[in-house]
């Protein structure tokens, strides 16, 4: 049928996060794209949905239940390897985007969202999952291009 536009599938992504604005907040940057957000409040949710779907992205608030960050990184990655796990943070910068790297985590995204930002984000990790590439996050991609 001519005219009709066949809609891509959703593209599942696991939000951690007890702030109710960050879903808020990524739903409407991500409105009109493939992009579906999953919204659970804590670590044992985002690990129990992780067993029952495959997703390719999770992003995952830094105060988490109020555990270390670090360890959430570590348990999200260790039920779905598969998964770039992405953390989300008030303040970021170089050190907590290369502690985050140095852990297995995917990328850094900083408070408030930036939608070129996320887009690009999502958009690496997807391509990760999808390849089985050993692709980088693009932030390391562009900060190891000298200047």
């Amino acid at each position: 049928m001519q005219g009709d536009r066949v809609q891509p599938d959703a593209i599942q992504i696991i939000l951690a996060s007890a702030h109710s604005d960050d879903g808020d907040a990524l739903q409407s940057l991500l409105t009109g794209s493939p992009w579906e957000l999953i919204v659970v409040a804590n670590v044992a949710d985002a690990i129990r949905a992780l067993h029952q779907i495959t997703v390719p992205i999770v992003l995952c608030d830094q105060h988490l239940d109020g555990q270390p960050w670090q360890e959430t990184i570590r348990a999200l990655i260790k039920t779905r390897r598969r998964s770039s796990v992405t953390l989300l943070a008030d303040l970021g910068g170089p050190r907590l985007y290369a502690e985050v790297a140095r852990r297995g985590g995917f990328d850094l995204l900083e408070r408030p969202f930036d939608k070129e930002q996320v887009y690009a984000t999502l958009l690496c990790a997807y391509a990760r999952g999808r390849t089985s590439w050993p692709l980088l996050s693009h932030r390391r991609v562009t900060a190891a291009v000298p200047a």
